[in-house]
């Protein structure tokens, strides 16, 4: 990796200063990790002996280190050692001492007793890893290498080589040749030559028993002063000074630069003086780098409420228009890109970013806008500028933001959609990315015709503004105008990414198995069972099925999917969908058809197995979902050109995995994919209310949402003239088809109507159920969360999302009907909140949307929303956070409005044990003077107080503290199981309401700033940067503001500006 490479990107460019190096000791045994140490014992060390054996081996009467006496110096030493293997130890190392050597390092031994690493933040163990010294060419090892960057201005490199280790195996002391590299730059000339004289002047102070000598600077003029010593004798032995050499130089150069290079423990002075000299040219390297004035910036897409999709451009191609030369670059992962064209102050360059990419020197995404002036040509967006002295400091960059109309470019498309453009290049470059890392598959290019006004004629759909589909002949995805438009005014039932990676998925699935290009017979996309094969179906299951694996790729929970990574456009494909299900006029067979690839392929929760029997799949024992391929054994099987309907699929997985036919039988049964040998009643069974009563002589009652049929003029309703098919057990209760073991067919679902002509068609996302629609009558917000919970039974179903309400209208999909569920529907606002959110049972919607005569919806509704100053949250509430994995929180258990006396609380709460990690429970402000203890148990945590005087009004209970060990995407419901308490006077017993919270784990980019994890800037975020400045609280360098790699006060200014509006 050369030096210009090293310091692409603002990220990586580097600012200087000054660093002791300090090498790194250790043994022949390493332990990796990187892991907070595991608890233990603290260690027992003789402070008296170590010292005694130093003053023995020193020959000195008494011994002082850093003016304290030894003893006392030692046990100083041993606290530190203690208190930072607390925060920062090896897991499996054992902290037992000091090292017996010249730098009295803490000590540790792994299982075996045998020396290992206490700590090592800094090591890399790759000669990759380590990118200064591969640009120098020195060969690194990969036993110890440490690269260290300082709080804010320098750059060395450390390292032992291979030789120097072998050398010092005979002695206890791990030794090597060290690398010493430091640059100063300094504002004027004479600040640099004061420290050029004072690094000289340490010259004079080297003991003579270590032989100075005198390369270069021996009159004590010029602008170099390079001497030689013979290096320190590490083994305590009485000979203090061994006979490797060290050398030692400090250079000015550019009259603003110092440089201080060092080569340590070499054998021959010839080589230290070849190696100080490739040093020395790698520093003058890194500063003419530095100093060379290039353009740079970021392309950025911005979203202040951190929903995806936003963040850097990765791959898209810039161009820099300059004094009649045209330069090109490819943005970087963080949307960075630089060019070498040297420019000066004032000059005009023009910078343009085109939304097309190139991975690997191949393009595979090109976006066009159809109603730009350039329909024809990928969008392009433009800025001319003149150089200031800023641009060359801070760079050029492209800055948009979702949620406003962006301006200040040049662009043959719209303002007010470009920034809709730059969301969708985004979305589509994801998708290539997983194609290519995921799968591991290579991929044709795919053109992306965005805003396109003739969508609903050339996807034959029956929507003008969010018909989506792909055209497999020319390779193009086709969007309407909706997908452009700015945050929240998308469509509701078509939000960003599910359309774009459905669609994208056809795109794969099509590169690999050319099945949609010659069709002999009439197709109804998204038809389903109407279709005379289930090839259309399993079609759009894939592409459905490769959406979802896209956002487990990318873990969209962010913001937009609490739980679970299942949850796609309003549906949980983790639920078992049956084939014939209609919803409205849609036969919904290609959701079945992805739902059981998902099930297929999904990991297993041995806590909460997946229940497959049914009314439609009797059994005298229960039947689980037991299958878990991986996603390359899948992608083997989908791509296979024998897989081309439901069927084939069937009998690719049986004879691939024989000894399994039994576990996929069931899941394919669970779908409704069998052929049910019962003959219907030869007429249309509409949708219908079942009611029966159970053996326990209770009333049940199912909603059968009618046989499947093609509804030719879409006006919702079957007519007399329009086909369906008639199912073997459709008008009989519960609807549907029912499976009968040894004599029903597995593979594929029932038996298909053959009808009408060839035609062509577009492979399009699936429809929606044109009046699913709640009409919300409040202006005030436009986004809303969506929760669906199940019956106990299949609680393990259980999703929730948000979702928006263009134009007032929001879209909602409940599952199939013979689950019991209640969707409950909460407003989100940042200045208002609903005094109770919308609940809809089941039963209450089929019976809604079946009596419906309104085509846009089934139901009105107007929140009572209260303006958020007014709003008042009663009783225990366990509050919401997101922080980043790997990064410490507090939760607060707040209490709010209760007006009585509390004199004891008995509380039990829960948590994922696999996303967060309890650490602690300390007492809040309302119970500073109570008796107070919990316990933290698995995934539990239980408190119990009592105070004598009692307390009430607002305040905190406790504050929880958690390690985040969940990887980013991941939730843990945070909930207040039980609750009991008693009131300080009369010891009745006293009601608490309780609100339960949530926690995410977000990545670092959006948890920046936010040291509470409470989603906002406050003076606490600044107090919690300000402690981890001066060590009082672990560094978590999300609150790393300005970039520079650590936490400082610059930092808790930044975030105290934003906290009260400044920036």
């Amino acid at each position: 990796m050369n030096i210009v490479n090293f310091l692409k990107g603002r990220s990586q460019i580097f600012v200087f200063g000054v660093i002791v190096a300090v090498l790194l000791t250790s043994a022949v045994g390493v332990v990796s990790g990187g892991e907070s140490g595991e608890s233990q014992t603290t260690p027992t060390f003789d402070c008296q002996e170590y010292c005694n054996k130093m003053v023995e081996e020193s020959g000195a009467e008494t011994l002082k280190i850093n003016g304290l006496p030894c003893q006392d110096w030692c046990k100083n030493r041993m606290d530190g050692c203690k208190e930072r293997f607390e925060k920062e130890g090896v897991k499996g190392a054992k902290l037992v001492g000091l090292t017996d050597d010249a730098f009295h390092e803490c000590k540790c031994v792994d299982e075996e007793g045998k020396r290992a690493y206490c700590f090592f933040p800094y090591v890399f163990w790759k000669e990759e890893d380590c990118p200064v010294c591969s640009a120098l060419g020195i060969k690194l090892h990969d036993f110890m290498v440490t690269t260290m960057y300082s709080n804010t201005d320098h750059l060395c490199c450390v390292h032992s080589d291979k030789e120097a280790y072998e050398r010092g195996k005979s002695s206890n002391w791990v030794s090597g040749i060290e690398y010493y590299l430091a640059i100063d730059a300094t504002s004027t000339t004479g600040d640099a030559q004061k420290i050029f004289k004072k690094e000289r002047d340490s010259y004079l102070k080297i003991p003579q028993e270590r032989g100075p000598e005198i390369l270069e600077g021996k009159d004590g003029d010029g602008d170099r002063f390079v001497y030689f010593t013979h290096d320190v004798n590490p083994t305590h032995s009485k000979v203090k000074y061994s006979t490797d050499w060290s050398i030692r130089g400090t250079i000015l150069y550019k009259e603003i630069y110092v440089i201080t290079v060092g080569v340590r423990y070499v054998k021959d002075k010839n080589d230290a003086q070849q190696r100080f000299y490739k040093l020395e040219e790698c520093a003058k390297a890194v500063i003419d780098e530095k100093n060379k004035k290039r353009i740079f910036g970021r392309a950025f897409l911005d979203d202040k409420t951190r929903r995806y999709p936003y963040g850097g451009l990765r791959n898209a191609k810039v161009e820099l228009k300059h004094n009649g030369n045209i330069y090109k670059d490819y943005t970087d992962d963080g949307g960075f890109f630089e060019f070498d064209a040297e420019v000066e102050m004032d000059d005009q360059i023009t910078l343009t970013l085109y939304l097309e990419d190139e991975v690997n020197g191949k393009n595979y995404i090109k976006i066009f806008d159809k109603q730009s002036t350039n329909p024809s040509d990928p969008v392009y967006i433009e800025k001319t500028c003149r150089i200031t002295d800023e641009d060359l400091r801070n760079g050029i960059d492209f800055i948009f933001d979702k949620n406003s109309i962006t301006s200040g470019y040049r662009s043959g498309s719209s303002s007010s959609v470009l920034s809709g453009l730059v969301k969708e290049y985004i979305i589509f470059e994801d998708a290539v990315a997983f194609a290519l890392e995921k799968l591991k598959t290579d991929i044709h290019n795919v053109s992306i015709h965005a805003n396109n006004p003739n969508a609903k004629t050339e996807c034959k759909s029956h929507s003008e503004e969010n018909s989506a589909c792909y055209d497999p002949t020319t390779r193009q995805i086709i969007l309407g105008p909706n997908y452009v438009k700015l945050w929240p005014n998308q469509d509701s039932g078509f939000l960003s990414p599910y359309t774009e990676f459905h669609e994208f998925g056809h795109h794969i699935m099509f590169c690999h198995k050319e099945y949609l290009r010659d069709i002999s017979y009439q197709v109804i996309n998204h038809g389903g069972m109407m279709n005379p094969t289930t090839h259309d179906s399993l079609c759009e299951g894939e592409a459905d099925f490769m959406a979802l694996l896209m956002y487990e790729y990318k873990s969209y929970i962010i913001s937009r999917f609490a739980e679970p990574s299942s949850v796609m456009g309003g549906k949980n494909f983790e639920v078992n969908y049956k084939a014939w299900l209609m919803e409205g006029n849609i036969n919904r067979e290609d959701i079945a058809v992805a739902s059981l690839l998902w099930d297929l392929y999904d990991v297993k929760n041995p806590k909460h197995p997946e229940r497959l029997d049914d009314k439609h799949f009797p059994s005298q024992n229960k039947v689980y979902d037991e299958c878990n391929l991986s996603l390359q054994d899948m992608w083997s099987i989908l791509k296979s050109s024998n897989c081309i309907n439901v069927w084939n699929l069937y009998i690719v997985l049986t004879k691939t995995y024989p000894a399994d036919k039994q576990k996929i039988d069931n899941l394919f049964i669970a779908h409704g994919f069998f052929r049910d040998k019962e003959s219907g009643n030869g007429s249309y069974d509409g949708p219908v209310m079942y009611e029966n009563v159970t053996m326990e002589g209770e009333l049940e009652r199912i909603y059968f949402c009618g046989e499947p049929y093609h509804d030719k003029n879409n006006n919702g309703v079957r007519d007399a003239n329009e086909p369906f098919v008639d199912l073997g057990h459709g008008h009989k209760f519960p609807g549907g088809q029912v499976y009968t073991a040894n004599e029903d067919v597995v593979g594929t679902a029932s038996n298909y109507l053959m009808f009408g002509t060839p035609t062509k068609v577009g492979r399009q996302i699936g429809p929606i159920v044109k009046n699913s629609y709640i009409l919300v009558k409040n202006e005030e917000t436009q986004e809303f969360l969506v929760k669906v919970e199940f019956e106990p039974e299949y609680s393990y179903y259980n999703y929730e999302y948000m979702t928006s309400s263009p134009e007032g209208l929001l879209y909602i999909s409940f599952p199939p009907p013979e689950y019991k569920t209640t969707v409950t529907i909460t407003p989100i606002s940042e200045n208002y909140v609903a005094e109770k959110p919308l609940k809809i049972e089941s039963e209450e919607y089929f019976d809604l949307i079946s009596k419906s005569t309104d085509e846009n919806h089934f139901l009105e509704h107007e929140f009572d929303l209260q303006p958020i100053k007014e709003a008042y949250v009663l009783g225990l509430t366990f509050e919401s956070r997101s922080k980043s994995s790997g990064s410490t929180v507090q939760i607060p258990l707040t209490l709010r409005g209760i007006k009585e006396k509390i004199g004891n609380m008995d509380i039990t709460l829960s948590y994922d044990p696999s996303v967060l990690d309890a650490k602690e429970v300390i007492k809040g402000s309302l119970t500073t003077k109570s008796l107070f203890d919990y316990n933290i148990l698995d995934g539990t945590i239980k408190i119990s107080l009592a105070d004598e005087e009692g307390f009430s009004e607002d305040g905190s209970i406790a504050h929880l503290k958690f390690n985040v060990i969940g990887a980013e995407g991941s939730s843990s419901p945070l909930t207040i199981v039980a609750i009991a308490a008693n009131k300080a006077e009369d010891y009745e017993t006293l009601e608490v309401p309780t609100n339960d919270g949530m926690f995410k784990v977000i990545s670092m980019e959006e948890s920046r700033g936010d040291g509470d994890g409470d989603g906002g800037f406050t003076a606490l975020d600044a107090l919690y940067a300000l402690q981890m400045a001066v060590g009082k609280i672990p560094e978590d360098l999300a609150m790393d503001m300005n970039g520079d790699g650590s936490v400082t006060s610059l930092d808790a200014q930044k975030i105290l500006k934003i906290a009260v509006g400044e920036e």
